[in-house]
């Protein structure tokens, strides 16, 4: 191994160290690893910034431009309205929305589509008594598995086109993946749809507002007031009070927090508790008059949903502003007249004041506010509302939306123009016919995502300038001695699948790629199997709620643990090998 071999294998592996710890983001940490590769000269430096002008770059970030005009336009809507007349039991109509959130997910981002059906989703389980957590990661599975099926479904099947183009080969169109993509997607869908609640906890629901009286694992602050009768009370005495239905998990006493306090500490007056419960004992603590919940002094919880205010869930979003602030920064009450009442975080103990509280992905928060307020957190914030939406934009709009985007979609599939090309001409066509607006361009454009394509694609292509794709290739070569074709693409397909989820899985494309493709001139078999087949790994994030977004939008609204992914998520993929193993090399001959 040379010294420029040895270089970029030490700066590939502190990447990925980096990218499992988890404490800096993966665009900053992608960065770090473009810098170091340029300053040990293994990226040229007039190449060092290339990547951001490459065809993939350009692409991914029009499609989630188009994705919010389409989201704008109300399809997502329309096609969940139609949910409403498919079928009488459950069953019907929980695959009907697996097979609209796959569908729609092969035509615009897959969170957003996500975030639009969520709510469809619970309303459905909560109408026939079923936990959304038998629902919800079925459904955000979907999406993933729905991008397979189409160039622009997600970044990987991107990366992989472009990365084809620049191979002296024409890039993959539109539908080049459909064949492979959907007969994995159906396969996924009806495995997920009758198989996953064998496999999934009966978690109870975090419902709607208007049902809020049986949310769980609230957590919320009151202050014990002087003339409370709690005073010189211990804290278990407090509990039982509320017949053990309130936990106090924290106690700040003269601006000393205990995050550990015992059943026996005594209540003084001023103290403030910070306690997890459930809101039909919040009400009961709201109505005691000598203590008051501290996000809100003056209003009880049924007093807060009438007039113009509104007790509604909100949650952070994976494009959020407020992931990582803490709750007190946010000033809810003096920007937007809007009070944090509780916050629900699943799979961890929270034991500090709601205003430390770092906000995390897939947080609940628990808000009263006016209609106007939390709509504007909705647009601009990256929060996103659990309950059926009223608003339907008008049919002019979104007629005229999907009829551009048909025409584009039409456009490329028939080489009229390049995907690139294709899809940041509808973004200007939308903008200029006044259906997207400038700022919700910039808005929808999700730059950490284009910060990784632009840094880690001139590291994918050192891979392959250092020999080090070569050497991989080689490595594997003779420790699977004459392996078949087959199980070259095995090992590829799994082995992606297994990145995608620890790290971003526009990341794992990059670092894969290369490899397979001197996989494939060291075996002189046709290239497109094994790019096929890393796509389809880069697709598979199933077995952690980090691996994509999606998985983690849901971890709070479904109330899930970390260890529940890989339960419905390792089946998943083995179903998922089968069929790629069998449908890839009949699609895409050897």
């Amino acid at each position: 191994m040379t010294a420029d071999q040895l270089t970029i294998v030490l700066i590939l592996t502190g990447l990925f160290i980096l990218f499992l710890w988890g404490r800096w983001r993966y665009d900053i940490v992608a960065l770090l690893g473009l810098v170091v590769a340029t300053l040990t000269g293994l990226v040229p430096v007039n190449e060092a910034f290339a990547g951001f002008g490459h065809p993939a770059v350009i692409t991914v970030a029009a499609v989630l431009v188009i994705s919010k005009a389409l989201q704008n336009g109300g399809i997502v809507e329309w096609i969940s309205d139609l949910l409403s007349r498919v079928g009488s039991t459950f069953w019907h109509r929980f695959l009907a929305l697996n097979l609209v959130a796959m569908l729609i997910s092969g035509l615009i981002n897959n969170v957003g589509a996500l975030a639009l059906l969520l709510p469809v989703g619970i309303k459905l389980a909560l109408d026939h008594k079923q936990p959304p957590s038998f629902v919800l990661m079925p459904l955000a599975f979907s999406t993933l598995l729905g991008g397979m099926t189409t160039l622009i479904g997600t970044p990987p099947n991107i990366i992989v086109a472009s990365i084809r183009g620049t191979m002296e080969l024409e890039p993959y169109h539109m539908f080049s993946f459909t064949p492979v993509g959907i007969c994995i997607a159906i396969g996924g869908v009806f495995f997920l749809t009758f198989f996953s609640r064998f496999l999934l906890p009966r978690y109870k629901p975090i419902l709607p507002p208007d049902q809020v009286e049986t949310i769980e694992d609230y957590i919320t602050e009151i202050k014990v007031l002087e003339e409370s009768t709690y005073v010189d009370q211990t804290l278990g005495q407090l509990e039982a009070s509320l017949d053990g239905d309130a936990d106090v998990l924290g106690v700040e006493r003269n601006g000393s927090f205990n995050p550990r306090p015992r059943r026996s500490d005594r209540i003084h007056v001023g103290d403030l508790l910070v306690v997890r419960t459930d809101p039909k004992t919040l009400q009961r603590i709201v109505d005691i008059p000598d203590v008051t919940i501290l996000s809100d002094h003056k209003h009880g919880l049924d007093d807060v949903t009438e007039g113009d205010y509104q007790v509604r869930e909100l949650v952070v979003g994976p494009n959020s502003r407020y992931i990582g602030r803490n709750a007190g920064s946010l000033q809810l009450k003096r920007w937007f007249n809007t009070s944090l009442l509780a916050v629900s975080r699943s799979g961890s103990d929270v034991k500090q004041r709601l205003s430390r509280l770092k906000l995390q992905l897939g947080d609940v928060l628990l808000l009263r506010s006016s209609p106007e307020s939390l709509q504007e957190l909705v647009q601009k914030y990256g929060l996103y509302p659990l309950e059926e939406r009223g608003v339907r934009l008008l049919p002019r709009r979104f007629l005229v939306t999907c009829a551009l985007f048909v025409t584009t979609i039409l456009l490329i599939a028939l080489q009229y123009v390049t995907p690139e090309i294709g899809f940041v001409g509808l973004v200007l066509v939308l903008h200029l016919s006044k259906l997207l607006p400038l700022r919700e361009i910039y808005r929808s454009i999700d730059l950490p995502i284009l910060v990784l394509l632009g840094a880690m694609l001139p590291i994918g292509h050192a891979l392959e300038t250092t020999g080090v794709a070569d050497l991989a290739a080689e490595g594997i070569l003779s420790v699977s001695g004459t392996a078949s074709p087959m199980l070259i693409l095995a090992l590829l397909l799994i082995g992606t699948m297994f990145l995608s989820d620890i790290i971003n899985n526009a990341a794992a494309v990059v670092l894969v790629l290369p490899i397979a493709t001197r996989m494939a001139a060291a075996l002189t078999v046709s290239v497109d199997p094994f790019m096929m087949g890393v796509a389809i790994g880069a697709s598979c994030p199933f077995l952690t709620p980090i691996g994509h977004q999606c998985n983690a939008l849901i971890l709070g609204p479904g109330g899930y643990k970390f260890s529940d992914y890989w339960k419905l998520g390792l089946p998943l993929e083995i179903i998922i090998t089968v069929i790629a193993l069998t449908v890839i090399p009949i699609v895409w001959p050897f």
